[in-house]
């Protein structure tokens, strides 16, 4: 009750399950068993649906259990997110790759600026110039004679937004490019890791098998495993000989051509009436609606009313119970129940938990799951009826109307 258990403030300790009855609290034992300020506060509760063992819930989780990594997020202090550290991990990028990153970013990786920081003394010769020069991070994945022609090799014919000194700015350049496609993001968030990941192994392959690797051989094979990324997305990739130019008009054509798909209302396969419905939030007021037609798609019955709730979710919930029941009242044991809610649909057929804060309220539907033959999700575009009654009902006071009376929207 917000200040202590319930059993420290009365005499005999009962259970929960004592004092309802039939969905209902026992007015009579409630009265003579706790204090009246204690009274009315229960009253205002719901009581449980189901005669289920009680268990404590962890509120910072959505199923109610404890884990320790949730209680520690809880009492550690946040960190500020880096961009660089974010933008290395995508899961289009390998993982090896965003871990060498991790060390690049970090300043972790073996080159002899680093070993003269922990006394380590050795010729620091780079391996990307003619004239030799000292071997630091920005020489060789930035500024170095082979890095700077296999960074410029990947620039596009609007050229690069200027120059770049280091390499977490060459990064930042890349990530923050301009551009207003999808597509492309994804292609200039793995690319400068790729370029970084073969400058580095063709800095080893010089070091410690004496092989030379030029510039050009270093992009055909950032773009050869650029291209095996995105084949998975992207099929008409999978031709090799692509250019990097090329290989870009491809992705950008690819995502202009949008799939058309054709969703409608389909009669159900059983021969039961079919119910859709759909429940909406917005600016704090919800709502919901439905639509009942038979085997047939002959209409019967349909309904739009508003109601309080705190999450979407509850009102497609609510919209569920509000259709079943309706469909029950008018003599029909059995419904085929369709919902644009997929998460909704999910949970019903068990197959993701169910949030400790929802489950009073889905235990509702699975008390009346005998009515529900079958519960299927489809499309927005395919529930309209039902999508337009729910936002109609936020604007307007609550309908009911059915083929043997009453008005169409």
């Amino acid at each position: 009750m917000g200040q202590g258990p319930v059993c420290d403030k009365v005499e005999t300790i009962h259970a929960v399950a004592h004092v309802f009855d039939q969905g209902r609290w026992n007015v009579h034992l409630l009265q003579q068993w706790l204090p009246r300020g204690i009274m009315s506060d229960i009253l205002h509760i719901s009581p449980p649906m189901s005669r289920r063992l009680d268990r404590m819930m962890w509120a910072l989780s959505s199923s109610g259990s404890f884990t320790v990594s949730l209680a520690y997020q809880e009492v550690s202090q946040p960190s500020p997110r880096s961009m660089f550290f974010t933008n290395i991990w995508h899961p289009l990028i390998p993982a090896k790759v965003s871990f060498f990153m991790l060390h690049l970013l970090g300043s972790r990786l073996p080159v002899m600026e680093i070993l003269h920081r922990f006394q380590v003394h050795g010729p620091s010769r780079c391996w990307c110039c003619k004239e030799p020069g000292v071997e630091s991070l920005d020489h060789i994945f930035c500024i170095g004679e082979i890095p700077s022609q296999v960074w410029q090799s990947f620039e596009g014919s609007d050229g690069s937004p200027g120059p770049a000194f280091t390499v977490r700015h060459m990064l930042a350049k890349w990530w923050f490019r301009a551009t207003s496609k999808a597509a492309l993001k994804t292609i200039y968030r793995i690319l400068p890791c790729l370029v970084c990941w073969h400058l580095w192994r063709a800095r080893n392959t010089m070091l410690f098998d004496g092989k030379r690797v030029t510039a050009v051989g270093i992009h055909l094979r950032i773009l050869g495993e650029l291209r095996e990324i995105l084949c998975g997305r992207y099929p008409n990739l999978a031709s090799g000989g692509l250019s990097w130019h090329s290989l870009l008009d491809l992705v950008v054509k690819r995502d202009r051509s949008g799939r058309i798909s054709w969703h409608k209302w389909s009669r159900p396969q059983l021969m039961i009436p079919k119910l859709n419905v759909d429940g909406c939030y917005q600016a704090e007021r919800a709502g919901e609606g439905g639509i009942l037609r038979g085997p047939e798609g002959r209409f019967i019955v349909a309904f739009a009313k508003v109601f309080d709730v705190a999450k979407s979710l509850q009102a497609e919930l609510k919209a569920v119970l509000e259709g079943v029941r309706l469909c029950v009242q008018r003599s029909f044991a059995e419904v085929h129940v369709e919902s644009d809610s997929l998460l909704l649909v999910r949970m019903f057929h068990t197959k993701v938990g169910i949030p400790w804060w929802f489950m009073r309220d889905f235990e509702e539907l699975l008390a009346l799951r005998h009515h529900v033959r079958v519960m299927t999700h489809c499309r927005r575009e395919a529930n309209r009826s039902a999508v337009g009654l729910a936002m109609e009902s936020i604007t307007q006071v609550p309908i009911q109307f059915s083929s043997r009376g009453g008005s169409y929207p």
